[in-house]
């Protein structure tokens, strides 16, 4: 390797280490794309229809202020989850969503949902009265309840921040090892090693939201694959330094 071709090798590690230093802070590296419906911390788009009976008791006990259409007036998406909600079981729907930083999305994305629903916002409850919405269909009212009600506001996100914790471990050190091989001296082989190995990390992090979307592996297991990878690659290239270090 000449020295030229060395010193472009070095810039490319440093600039690869630098991304993925930066790539810590973009929401969607080794994430999931979708909205967690379990998670308390993220919106909740839950549907729910409750049929004629109980529709006039809830209306008997929240009062007339909740909002009311009529079938024909709601926009397509509306009409669409009305019915998608009224045909699921127990008259239950929640459909899945993709994150707002997605580049595509296959399923919902948080713009298809209709401006005559209220969901909230992640950690916040809606008031009852936002939930619902009455529905006049085929004669008959129904009452739609959307977004969730009664679990107070979230204050600490603990699995959010495990998350983090591990997506920190996972790149942090990568760039770190890659950064001190790219302003190292010697160690030729290591350069181009890390280069790759750096490379290859970075664009496996900010595709797994997408590797996930088309079914291809969950992004938890791509996270943990990564993480264990990394460590080895540590190891691995620790060696190769000090083995560079005895031939010098």
């Amino acid at each position: 390797m000449n020295s030229r071709t060395e010193s472009l090798l070095r810039v490319v590690a440093a600039a690869v280490a630098v991304c993925l230093v930066v790539s810590l802070f973009y929401p969607g590296t080794l994430a999931s794309p979708y909205v967690d419906t379990n998670d308390e911390f993220e919106a909740i788009y839950e549907h729910q229809l409750h049929e004629p009976v109980e529709a006039a008791e809830l209306i008997e006990r929240h009062g007339e202020d909740v909002d009311r259409y009529h079938y024909d007036e709601l926009s397509l998406a509306a009409q669409q989850l009305f019915d998608r909600t009224k045909e699921a079981p127990d008259n239950t729907y929640e459909p899945t969503v993709c994150r707002e930083w997605t580049l595509i999305c296959d399923e919902y994305s948080v713009e298809d949902f209709p401006d005559e629903f209220a969901y909230g916002t992640a950690g916040h409850d809606l008031g009852t009265q936002e939930a619902l919405t009455r529905i006049e269909y085929e004669g008959e009212e129904y009452v739609l309840q959307t977004g969730t009600t009664g679990h107070g506001d979230a204050v600490f996100d603990v699995d959010a921040f495990v998350d983090d914790i591990l997506l920190w471990a996972t790149l942090l050190p990568a760039g770190f090892v890659l950064g001190i091989t790219a302003l190292g001296r010697g160690h030729r082989r290591s350069v181009t090693s890390s280069v790759i190995g750096g490379s290859s990390l970075l664009g496996l992090a900010l595709l797994t939201p997408y590797i996930h979307m088309a079914g291809l592996a969950p992004a938890r297991v791509i996270h943990w694959t990564l993480l264990v990878g990394v460590w080895g690659s540590i190891l691995y290239v620790s060696i190769s330094l000090l083995e560079d270090e005895g031939n010098d």
